[in-house]
């Protein structure tokens, strides 16, 4: 049994190397490693490739999506943040395949980039039009007639803005906790009568659903959205530009990484550290939901 198990794996796995390529190498050479926490992402990108199977059932391929997305919030919170830790704590030893925690880190975010934006693609050029072909539409507020536009007010005055709490950072207040891998919107808000400028975040509600139905049919609208969309309910003559959705993954101090630190042993993982938690999320959420007021600052989706 188990050597069926064996064959049918390594029928799978990619081969990397041809026979002879490594002769003459010895065995702790680290040309005969590959890096721990990119092949990690090269088996993640497998759920790419199934997202983009036709052959898969359409809401089977938009949940891989949802799989990877999950996968790659754990792979920050720890892989990423122990390598930054070792960085940080000056920790020198190379990886088995003989790369440095900042080589690492830049090589994952490469890889990391090139998996968001075949997801973006996947997700915006396959999945969103198979879904309304069946009869399920995912709009944005701009998609919404005014009638529709008149019902998800009435929505939000009644079930979304009673829940809402919003931030503003400015010298007499910090900067807000961000509890784990919550959603939220970030604008820049500024005051008409002195036009001074402040950060504003506005956490979206984990107790309400994620998308708003419009009407009685199978058209939705991302909560984020509708509650960008009314962003002058929540901050009364004030002006602002689009928001920008983002999460930011917490990173546990756990045994589980002191203990690697202590023992210099390859890093659970990397990711550039150009690519942050904000640009994950932002993919998630579309990047910027659009307002209704004008422009003071137009947030960089960067």
């Amino acid at each position: 049994m188990e050597a069926d198990v064996i064959i049918e794996a390594s029928a799978v796995l990619p081969t990397t190397t041809e026979p002879g390529e490594l002769a003459g190498i010895g065995l702790d050479s680290p040309a005969r490693f590959l890096n721990r926490e990119l092949s990690w992402l090269d088996f993640a990108e497998r759920l790419i490739d199934l997202s983009e199977d036709e052959d898969q059932p359409l809401l089977e391929r938009a949940k891989f999506i949802a799989i990877w997305s999950g996968g790659l919030d754990e792979f920050f919170q720890v892989r990423v943040a122990g390598l930054k830790d070792q960085i940080a704590a000056a920790v020198t030893k190379r990886s088995p395949d003989g790369m440095t925690g900042t080589e690492q880190l830049t090589a994952i975010g490469a890889h990391c980039r090139a998996q968001l934006a075949r997801l973006d693609a996947i997700y915006n050029e396959q999945i969103l039009p198979a879904l309304a072909a069946a009869g399920v539409e995912i709009c944005s507020w701009e998609d919404l007639d005014d009638s529709e536009r008149a019902e998800l007010l009435k929505a939000f005055e009644r079930d979304i803005f009673p829940v809402l709490t919003p931030l503003a950072v400015d010298p007499g207040h910090p900067f807000p906790y961000i509890s784990n891998l919550s959603l939220n919107l970030g604008v820049i808000v500024a005051d008409e009568r002195d036009g001074e400028e402040r950060f504003a975040r506005v956490k979206v509600p984990p107790l309400l659903s994620r998308f708003v139905r419009v009407g009685q049919g199978a058209r939705f609208v991302p909560l984020e959205h509708v509650i960008a969309a009314n962003l002058d309910h929540l901050f009364p003559e004030m002006s602002f530009g689009d928001a920008m959705c983002f999460a930011s993954p917490a990173t546990p101090i756990s045994h589980w990484r002191r203990t690697r630190l202590t023992t210099c042993s390859p890093p659970w993982s990397s990711s550039c550290a150009a690519v942050d938690s904000v640009e994950l999320s932002a993919w998630r959420s579309g990047r910027t939901c659009p307002t209704r007021s004008g422009s003071c600052c137009s947030p960089n989706s960067n």
